[in-house]
């Protein structure tokens, strides 16, 4: 296993999104890991797939646009290509895209230590199994 990727930026409406991440909708292996939440290919997403020299998926996450901030959803990588750097590749693309709103998660235990290492924060306060985080957008000239 190869541990060189590349990412590619995908919506529902892109030819290639359904042959490559249609396999992962109804996944019940994803949906479980997922915490039960299948993704969604919902209008509103933006993804973020992570493909390898073959063109295999090899994990994504969607950042759906709520308006007032983005929400960072169905992070996944598969089992065998864990620990190479694939989700924090990911988020901090979509850190740096979206770096004018605020962006939020809503992550389970074990994903909440890698997002609190990046640099989020709680918005509000962690039940059992989630926690809540944001990491605040730039203003415009802090950007520049």
């Amino acid at each position: 296993m190869s541990t060189n990727f590349r990412i590619a930026t995908l919506n529902n409406k892109s030819v290639a999104f359904y042959p490559l991440l249609g396999q992962f909708l109804a996944n019940r292996k994803v949906i479980n890991a997922l915490d039960g939440y299948p993704p969604y290919d919902d209008d509103n997403r933006e993804w973020f797939v992570a493909l390898d020299e073959g063109n295999k998926v090899v994990g994504f996450s969607a950042v759906a646009d709520m308006k007032s901030y983005v929400l960072l959803a169905s992070n996944y990588v598969l089992p065998d290509y864990r620990h190479n750097g694939i989700f924090t590749h990911i988020t901090h693309l979509e850190i740096e895209k979206y770096r004018h709103k605020q962006i939020r998660v809503v992550a389970n235990q074990h994903s909440s230590k890698l997002y609190l290492a990046i640099g989020f924060i709680p918005y509000k306060p962690a039940t059992k199994n989630y926690h809540y985080l944001y990491l605040q957008g730039l203003k415009k000239e802090e950007a520049e």
